[in-house]
């Protein structure tokens, strides 16, 4: 029987690929929603070979006055800290 070797590997593309993508749902209580996510899209891929790939997802303030202003300067204040 031949002896199988590992296939080679080339190491000038990268090894994992992978899909994302983000939803939220105002749900079955509240009138709107005020949950917020972000996707590293907007990032060129030299920043995301150097930093990497950050989600974030910050959930709202469970109906609190102005809680999707919260949560969505609770996103850009992170990916804009974590991307600077």
């Amino acid at each position: 029987m031949p002896k199988k070797t590992a296939p080679e590997v080339d190491t000038a593309k990268p090894g994992m690929y992978f899909h994302y993508a983000g939803l939220t749902d105002v749900g079955i209580v509240r009138s709107h929603n005020e949950d917020a996510y972000q996707l590293p899209l907007e990032q060129d891929a030299d920043t995301l070979a150097e930093k990497g790939y950050f989600y974030v997802l910050a959930d709202g303030m469970g109906g609190h006055e102005k809680g999707e202003v919260a949560s969505a300067v609770a996103i850009e204040s992170t990916i804009s800290g974590y991307y600077a």
